[in-house]
């Protein structure tokens, strides 16, 4: 018998910075990948290589990026350009928010993670609902539970 798991249920939320940090759901996400955990490399070829072959130790780790998917809403709170995530792409400097993945499974997992936004971009089709498409890169290591 599968283990299996549909993403419905699946959450992304957005901390508020204050304390204690209060973390609300964004609205009416349809998709969210990722954080793709990526390890750099860097090469250790030397003159001993064994068989010519290039040989390599890992680099830096990074969290890597969070893209997600909604129906975009202009005036719902956690979408507005005053109060969502909108705000934060237009704040300068943009401020690193902390985030919670909260999975769909009991009892939940949880993933935590600080980001900013690097790209939000609306798509307005003429017979379909309108969604955006956003980023989040990852600063720091995530915390995977």
């Amino acid at each position: 018998m599968t283990g299996a798991l549909l993403g419905i249920g699946t959450q992304l939320q957005r901390g508020d910075a204050a304390s204690p940090e209060v973390f609300t759901t964004i609205a009416e996400v349809t998709n969210i990948g990722g954080p793709t955990l990526v390890a750099g490399t860097v090469d250790a070829t030397n003159m001993d290589s064994p068989g010519g072959y290039d040989e390599f130790i890992a680099g830096l780790k990074s969290g890597g990026e969070v893209p997600f998917t909604l129906n975009f809403i202009p005036t719902e709170a956690t979408h507005r350009v005053t109060t969502g995530f909108l705000a934060d792409f237009n704040a300068n400097p943009q401020p690193r928010r902390n985030y919670k993945l909260v999975w769909p499974d009991s009892p939940s997992t949880l993933w935590s993670f600080t980001a900013i936004i690097t790209a939000a971009g609306p798509a307005i089709p003429v017979d379909d609902r309108i969604t955006m498409d956003v980023t989040l890169r990852l600063s720091g290591a995530p915390t995977l539970a």
